[in-house]
């Protein structure tokens, strides 16, 4: 197995160790291959060997900036597909409480990102966030947007899972997350229970939205609007400036499951979007959708009962 760590942070040299456990196996281990392991990547890469084939657990810490990540992969016989890549941030903010309001809560840390050099991370620290434990953020009142470009929130907690670092907007007329700038990222998140005045709980918005991805996040619970919402222009091609939908579940939104609409571009790929409550996946008012190996399913409607649709251009103003 390869492993890379790309260097970002401006720094000349850093000092990075990879760790690594295998939490499910896929043949049995005879005792000779390892099940555990710990590298030292500072120079930019480690070549390991004797590994356990299954799936795996991968812990990046850098020292100089705090950066604690996890990912997963499976690891396969055929050496030659095992790489596992991860980028040392120029910026790291940690959330340290599930509190919307005190030093160290995900607001503040959304705030100071936006502004902050890139690439840049928001993690949750990991005895606030235990792994494998659901743990909410209850929104007092609408976060910042993320406007800046480079950013990652990163909801992966130290088991390797999505979906336990949850943001929910308390069924307020907010959105549980906005994103307003490019080429940002958020990955295992939970996002849900946004409430009235058509209030996306995901909303990807405007012009400089373009090139985002939602990956591996839950989203859910609407009460008057879309579970995710791409609108006014975001993206401008399904290439390099299109925003993604991936490898998500989408559910129970009052509205659509993903709706992208005014002239806005996203790829929608390998997700579950089920019971929403008025059509799954939807292309409307000049919306641009390439969706694909989706399952899209249970989603009823009174005007728009449909898996996938694709509606007519904005009336002409």
């Amino acid at each position: 197995m390869s492993i890379t760590v790309g260097n970002q942070t401006g720094a000349p040299s850093i000092r990075a160790i990879v760790s690594g456990h295998r939490i499910i196996a896929s043949c049995l281990d005879a005792g000779d291959l390892e099940e555990t392991y710990s590298a030292d990547v500072s120079s930019g890469s480690a070549l390991l060997g004797g590994l356990a084939p299954g799936t795996w657990v991968h812990t990046l810490h850098v020292d100089s900036t705090g950066q604690q990540q996890h990912r997963t992969s499976l690891l396969l016989t055929n050496a030659g597909t095992n790489a596992v890549p991860f980028t040392a941030a120029a910026t790291v903010f940690t959330v340290s409480t599930a509190s919307d309001t005190r030093t160290g809560s995900l607001r503040a840390a959304i705030s100071l990102a936006n502004i902050a050099p890139t690439p840049t991370r928001i993690q949750f620290d990991d005895t606030s966030f235990l792994p494998g434990v659901p743990t909410t953020i209850v929104l007092a009142s609408a976060l910042p947007a993320i406007s800046g470009s480079g950013i990652t929130l990163d909801g992966i907690d130290a088991g390797g899972a999505a979906g336990n670092r949850i943001i929910d907007a308390g069924g307020k007329a907010i959105a549980g997350l906005v994103i307003s700038g490019a080429r940002n990222t958020v990955v295992g998140m939970r996002v849900r229970n946004s409430g009235s005045n058509n209030r996306d709980v995901v909303s990807i918005d405007g012009a400089n939205a373009y090139a985002n991805v939602i990956d591996h996040c839950i989203v859910d619970h609407s009460g008057t609007a879309d579970a995710v919402g791409i609108d006014h222009g975001a993206g401008s091609d399904f290439l390099a400036h299109a925003n993604v939908v991936r490898d998500s579940e989408i559910t129970t939104a009052a509205d659509k499951g993903v709706n992208v609409t005014t002239g806005s571009y996203a790829r929608v790929e390998h997700n579950w979007v089920h019971d929403n409550a008025n059509g799954g996946i939807q292309a409307t008012l000049s919306g641009h959708v390439f969706a694909r190996d989706n399952l899209s399913e249970g989603n009823a409607g009174a005007t728009a009962e449909n898996g996938l649709s694709a509606n007519g251009p904005a009336p002409a103003t």
